[in-house]
C-alpha cells in the first residue's frame, strides 16, 4: 500500500492539492500583492495521525477529516496521534515532531483574504509552500509508520 518514499512524496504533493483544489483552486500569491500583511499572529491547529489498512475505528475527532480522505486513498482505520496548536508571526518559523522523529517546519509567509501562504518543510521528505483559507484543514502525508501512513493537518485561524 505505501512503498516508497518516492511514493510516499507523491502522496504529500497528490493529497496537498487535492485538498487545495476542494478548498476552492490554488491561490498565487500575486493575487494578494495589493494587500498589506496584517501584524497579527497566524494561529495553526495541526494535528498527527495515522491511517492503517488494518481494521479499526475512525477516531471521532478525525471525522471531518475522514469524509475528505476516504474518497481519494483506501484504509480501515484512521486514529490521532498527537494534536498541537502553534501561534506563529509572518516569517517565524514553528515546528512540530513525528512519531517517527522527523521534523515538520511551518512558517506563514502572506496573509491575505484568500488565506495564508505557508511554507512547510518536511525533513528528509520535501518542501512545499501553499496557500490555505482560514480555517480550512490541508492534509499532508509523511511517512509509512506502523504499517500505514503517518499525516498531519494544518488549519489556520486568524
Amino acid at each position: 500500500m505505501f512503498a516508497s518514499s518516492r511514493a510516499a512524496t507523491g502522496w504529500l504533493i497528490a493529497a496537498a492539492l487535492a485538498l487545495v483544489v476542494s478548498a476552492g483552486g490554488p491561490r498565487g500569491a500575486a493575487a494578494d500583492e495589493n494587500e498589506a500583511a496584517k501584524p497579527t499572529p497566524v494561529a495553526f491547529h495541526l494535528v498527527v495521525g495515522h491511517l492503517s489498512p488494518e481494521p479499526g475505528p475512525v477516531d471521532p475527532e478525525l471525522e471531518s477529516i475522514h469524509r475528505i480522505l476516504e474518497k481519494q486513498f483506501r484504509y480501515q482505520s484512521l486514529r490521532m496521534l498527537m494534536m498541537r496548536d502553534l501561534l506563529l508571526h509572518l516569517e517565524e518559523v514553528g515546528a512540530i515532531e513525528l512519531p517517527t522523529g522527523k521534523r515538520v517546519q511551518i512558517r506563514p509567509m502572506h496573509l491575505g483574504s484568500r488565506g495564508v501562504l505557508v511554507a512547510v518543510d518536511i525533513e528528509d521528505s520535501g518542501q512545499l509552500d501553499l496557500r490555505v483559507p482560514n480555517r480550512r484543514p490541508v492534509v499532508l502525508g509523511t511517512d509509512n509508520y506502523n504499517g500505514g501512513k503517518l499525516f498531519f493537518t494544518l488549519q489556520p485561524d486568524y
